[in-house]
């Protein structure tokens, strides 16, 4: 993942900006009487907005040089996107 964190932490010059990028990675430990996820881990990208995360993950340049990256550490067929906002709780 050395090089194909940067595509995503650092993007092309004129792309949207990528407020924070975080790298959540599963442990083998478990909590007994809960479901665990399949997942071995998930990726957390900040845009100022849905809009800017739309012009990112649809780009020429993400397709053709980001995604073909993912497609060797990853299988592309499982990813799924979660569009979200944070609500802190005080």
């Amino acid at each position: 993942m050395v090089k194909h964190t940067p595509m995503l932490a650092q993007p092309q010059p004129g792309a949207p900006k990528v407020y924070r990028y975080v790298q959540l990675h599963s442990l083998a430990d478990t909590v007994s009487g809960l479901r665990t996820t399949s997942y071995d881990g998930v990726a957390e990208i900040w845009f100022a907005n849905l809009g800017d995360a739309a012009a990112m993950f649809t780009s020429d340049h993400y397709n053709a040089v980001v995604a073909a990256d993912e497609a060797h550490i990853l299988d592309r067929s499982k990813t799924v996107f979660l569009y979200a906002y944070e609500k802190p709780i005080p």
